[in-house]
C-alpha cells in the first residue's frame, strides 16, 4: 500500500472516531428537548416539548430568534411546551416589524392547539421591550385563545 493511501485511510478512519465520539457525547448530554421546525399555518418558528408531555401550559415567545430559542429549551425542560416565534426579518418575513399582520400570530395559535402536548386552554404569549407590547396587542386581538401574558 502506498504511503498517500495510508494517511486518506487513517484520516477516514480517525474521521469516524470522532464523528462517533461526538455523537455518543452528544447522546448523554441530551437533555430531551430539541427544537421542531416549523412552517405551515402561514408561519415559522421553532416548537419546543418533551417527548410524552401532553395537554401542558404553552408559552408564545414572541420575538423568537436566540432569545426565543433560549427561553424556549428552558420551558421545553419543565414539562412544558414552547413556540419560539420570529416576526421579522427572515426570509417570506417582513422587513420591518410594522409590516406583520395579526393573521400571521393567529396562525401560530391555531397550529398550537392541534398538538397534543398543549392545552388549548392555557396558552400564554410572552415578549420583553417592544415584543412585550406585541404580546399584549396579540392577547387583546385573541383573548378566547390567549390566556396570558408575560411581558
Amino acid at each position: 500500500m502506498k504511503k498517500g493511501s495510508k494517511i486518506i485511510i487513517g484520516g477516514l478512519v480517525l474521521t469516524a472516531v470522532l464523528v462517533a465520539g461526538y455523537l455518543y457525547v452528544d447522546s448523554l448530554l441530551f437533555d430531551g428537548v430539541r427544537p421542531k421546525a416549523v412552517k405551515e399555518n402561514g408561519f415559522q418558528a421553532n416548537y419546543f416539548a418533551k417527548d410524552g408531555v401532553e395537554n401542558q401550559p404553552t408559552v408564545i415567545l414572541i420575538g423568537g430568534g436566540d432569545w426565543g430559542d433560549y427561553w424556549g429549551q428552558k420551558i421545553g425542560r419543565a414539562d412544558y411546551a414552547a413556540l419560539s416565534l420570529p416576526y421579522h426579518p427572515r426570509e417570506g418575513l417582513p422587513e420591518l416589524i410594522e409590516e406583520i399582520p395579526l393573521e400571521y400570530f393567529e396562525g401560530a395559535i391555531d397550529w398550537l392547539k392541534e398538538q397534543p402536548e398543549v392545552n388549548p386552554d392555557k396558552i400564554v404569549v410572552m415578549g420583553a421591550s417592544r415584543n412585550a407590547e406585541l404580546a399584549l396587542v396579540i392577547a387583546s386581538y385573541y383573548p378566547e385563545s390567549v390566556h396570558g401574558v408575560i411581558g
